[in-house]
């Protein structure tokens, strides 16, 4: 009985610590790494993430873009992590559609899309600073902000 009471603990203490920790990434996307780089005519898509992630693991998301729009995505990790690998790739054959690895994982992509579709977007904060050693910290804040312009040619 007492071993099953020290579980419940632990449970209970890992999912506090873990609601709070997410609730401090809640307006990320509101930070200046985002706001500074957003041209004026580029409006919130309204699809923007912030979310507790681990170092090192694979996090997917998919999200659906609009036909007929152009496209700025953001994604970046609270400040002293990174770099940030992203790909975006076609939900049914994983095609790579964009790899930000092959710009020297520049934060950002921007794109057009000709058809409505939905997309998977594929994020790993990566911890390349010795001083936040996994073992030291395990989640960190992570923030998608999209944003799009109706396409005219």
């Amino acid at each position: 009985m007492k071993t099953l009471n020290l579980i419940i603990v632990f449970l209970l203490s890992v999912f506090i610590s873990s609601t709070a920790y997410s609730q401090e990434c809640r307006n990320f996307f509101n930070s200046n790494t985002f706001k500074k780089i957003i041209p004026k005519d580029f409006k919130d898509y309204g699809q923007a993430i912030n979310k507790s992630v681990e170092i090192n693991e694979t996090n997917n998301f998919e999200i659906v873009f609009n036909g007929n729009e152009e496209y700025l995505m953001i994604i970046a990790a609270e400040p002293g992590y990174g770099p940030v690998h992203f790909r975006i790739l076609t939900p049914d054959n994983k095609m790579v559609l964009f790899d930000n690895e092959t710009k020297k994982f520049n934060e950002s992509a921007n794109f057009y899309m000709q058809k409505t579709q939905s997309l998977s977007v594929e994020v790993t904060v990566m911890n390349t600073n010795e001083k936040n050693a996994p073992s030291k910290v395990k989640l960190v804040c992570l923030g998608i902000k999209i944003n799009n312009r109706h396409y005219t040619e």
